[in-house]
């Protein structure tokens, strides 16, 4: 509780009378009395006089303060110029890394967006929403990106991927394969179960134990050592992709290493080391190849089927294939196979599957010549019996009653001399031609010529017969046909249709009942130039590229 003002005295008083006392009985004591007193007293002198005179008069305190400088950047014109240079520099403006072409450095601006947003935004925005750092590790990726395609056009991609990436890939499948092997059993069974220790177990085998830096069997958590292992390789390329600027700076050049290795390259890695991800990827571009590929061997045998000279084999074996290991008993049945073929697009399937293998096979350097003299011997063998089944024209007659109306036998004159409507009229060089325009990625053209071909009269040219009555009527079939020509095919720029000839079709198509006779004549007069155009174009360019490739039967 609060001492009130006479608890103050009696406490004074007593305090002094008790001094009294004790220097009555201590003498001494009375020393210490006055140095205390001397010590307040020295302390109020220093104190008031350091008052008095360091005290300073209003005028002298403003001449002071107008001595003291000011820091630059506060200055009026200065502050200016700083200000408009922190506006320029919030704006920013990506500098293209490929100016050659708009589409790559689109994706490449769209690959680095995703970068920053999800490995670099993701977590800096928490700490800050300014994007100047975000902009800045832009700027720094994009110079690092700008050094790497300077070194990559710099550099011949076809024989670093041949030379190095290559032998890297087929070593690493062969190891793995032998380790596979190794734990499985030559026909790799699968009666063990899929687990984390058969892996460990295949690993451990993998060129004896001696893996990878980043791969740890001791470690369930592969992680920490795959970063670190990336953090190593980042050392040794950042001085090849960052200028020096960047590196000079320690923490910058810290930063850049864990955002690298850690942010960027080992998300990327783990994505690509993930199966699903080949899986989707096979699933979404080899489809469309899958199902183009199945088409055409649908479309090969039902032509064949169609076709064929003589009633097929009983038996579908596959052609016997040589092989440079194989013994003399082995080529004696091969030949003998040949002999037993009397079908002729078996024949000539089988001399082009020969002739293929010994064109490769004649490639190869140091080859036994042994070898290549059996597949010669083949190759003239089926030469012979292609020419048997397909010299007398007399023999045929059954073929020309079976088949459609759009295939015909080739005519007695040699192969060589045969014209490209005379392969395209025959089945099994129709297969064949098909297969050669499918490896140009253009049979579609091939396509569009037996379409029309079908539509077109015998005696028909290319700008039709004003006087017969095909050229003055027409069915709704015929116009059926038009619509899904002039929908499949015409749209397609490889046939160079202009859009007056286009603009005829639909003209034609869009009247409906209304159109008229001179409609009609115009848009079949479109298709029919548009399919002899495709042949010259077929016959000039493509026929004698197919005639020196394999499959010219």
């Amino acid at each position: 509780m609060a001492l009130k003002c006479r608890d103050i005295v009696i406490l004074g008083t007593g305090v002094f009378i008790a001094w009294g006392l004790a220097v009555r009985c201590l003498p001494v004591l009375r020393y210490l009395g006055y140095a205390v007193g001397l010590g307040i007293l020295l302390a109020s002198v220093a104190f008031f006089g350091l008052v008095l005179f360091t005290t300073r008069s209003p005028n002298d305190a403003d001449n002071s303060r107008s001595q003291c400088l000011p820091v630059a950047f506060l200055t009026p014109p200065n502050w200016q110029v700083e200000t408009q240079g922190l506006k320029k520099r919030s704006i920013y403006n990506p500098v293209s890394l490929y100016p050659q072409s708009f589409m790559v450095s689109e994706g490449i601006d769209e690959l680095l967006a995703l970068v920053t947003r999800d490995f670099i935004a993701s977590w800096y925005l928490g700490i800050s929403p300014n994007p100047a750092f975000v902009t800045e590790v832009d700027r720094v990726f994009r110079a690092a990106i700008g050094n790497l395609r300077d070194r990559l056009l710099a550099e011949d991609l076809i024989s670093l991927i041949v030379s190095r990436i290559f032998p890297i890939l087929t070593t690493h499948l062969k190891e793995f394969d032998v380790a596979e092997r190794s734990v499985r059993g030559r026909n790799l069974t699968r009666n063990v179960t899929e687990s984390d220790e058969l892996d460990i177990a295949i690993a451990s085998k993998y060129r004896d134990g001696h893996l990878h830096p980043a791969a740890v069997l001791c470690l369930s958590d592969q992680k920490l050592v795959e970063q670190e292992y990336l953090r190593k390789v980042t050392v040794g390329l950042l001085p090849r992709l960052f200028p020096e600027t960047v590196l000079s700076s320690r923490i910058v050049s810290v930063l850049v290493r864990e955002l690298l290795s850690c942010a960027v390259l080992f998300p990327i890695l783990s994505v690509l080391s993930d199966p699903d991800t080949w899986n989707q990827l096979v699933e979404a571009y080899g489809r469309t190849a899958l199902q183009d590929r199945k088409t055409v061997r649908k479309l090969r045998a039902a032509l064949d089927e169609h076709a064929s000279p003589v009633p097929r084999s009983k038996h579908g074996n596959p052609f016997p294939r040589l092989s440079p290991t194989d013994s003399e008993r082995a080529f004696e049945r091969f030949v003998r196979a040949i002999r037993h073929c009397n079908n002729l697009s078996d024949a000539r399937r089988f001399r082009a599957l020969v002739a293929s293998q010994l064109k490769r096979e004649s490639m190869v350097e140091g080859q036994d010549p042994v070898y290549l003299r059996r597949l010669e011997t083949g190759k003239r063998v089926l030469d012979q019996k292609v020419a048997k089944l397909s010299a007398p024209a007399s023999s045929r007659a059954s073929h020309a009653t079976a088949a459609t109306t759009h295939f015909r036998p080739l005519k007695s004159s040699p192969a060589q001399e045969a014209s490209l409507v005379d392969v395209m009229h025959d089945a099994s060089g129709l297969s064949y031609f098909m297969e050669f325009m499918d490896r140009q990625q253009l049979m579609f053209l091939v396509q569009f010529w037996i379409v029309v071909d079908g539509l077109r009269n015998p005696l028909e040219d290319d700008f039709g017969d004003e006087t017969s009555p095909s050229s003055t009527t027409w069915t709704e079939t015929d116009k059926n046909d038009m619509a899904l020509i002039s929908e499949t095919y015409l749209s397609k720029p490889q046939l160079k249709v202009t859009a007056e000839s286009r603009r005829a079709v639909k003209t034609f198509l869009s009247a409906g009942k209304r159109a008229t006779p001179e409609q009609y004549r115009k848009a079949r007069t479109v298709i029919l130039t548009t399919q002899s155009a495709v042949l010259e174009e077929l016959q000039n360019v493509y026929y004698p590229k197919f005639r020196q490739s394999d499959l010219f039967y």
